[in-house]
């Protein structure tokens, strides 16, 4: 048995992606896993939700942007509560899958919290976990 501080953390997609999600949870458990007992501090993914009074309830918010954005005012009010928020946009950005005013939007989303939050830029599933795992890291560390 081993004492650790305890992070809730939600994970949820702004744009409908479930493999970056499934890539999050499977990420934060071999995190948990390999690091949880030396390092005193364990990651409880929590479910992604929408409702404002559930914003008290995590410590952590992690939000995966792809080619559209949804749920921005959560997001903020996440913010606005105190809430360490990290967002993962993906840079890939495929012409088929989207339309230039959504690509426009997903910018300016971006552009609008940067200042504010944690943005990072993510290429692929591999990079992804690997940008996921530095975040927790430095969340570990501080």
């Amino acid at each position: 048995m081993f004492n650790a501080k305890v992070y809730r953390v939600m994970v949820g997609s702004l744009s409908g992606t479930m493999e970056e999600l499934y890539a999050a949870k499977e990420t934060i458990r071999k995190w948990n896993l390999e690091n949880s007992e030396r390092e005193g501090k364990l990651f409880l993914p929590v479910e992604w939700s929408l409702k404002p009074e559930d914003i008290k309830e995590v410590d952590v918010v992690l939000g995966i942007v792809g080619n559209w954005i949804e749920n921005t005012p959560f997001i903020e009010d996440c913010i606005k509560a105190g809430k360490l928020v990290v967002l993962f946009f993906n840079a890939f950005q495929d012409p088929k899958n989207t339309i230039p005013s959504e690509h426009t939007e997903v910018n300016a989303f971006r552009e609008n919290l940067s200042p504010i939050c944690h943005c990072v830029d993510f290429n692929g599933i591999a990079d992804f976990g690997s940008l996921l795992k530095k975040q927790l890291d430095k969340v570990a560390e501080a």
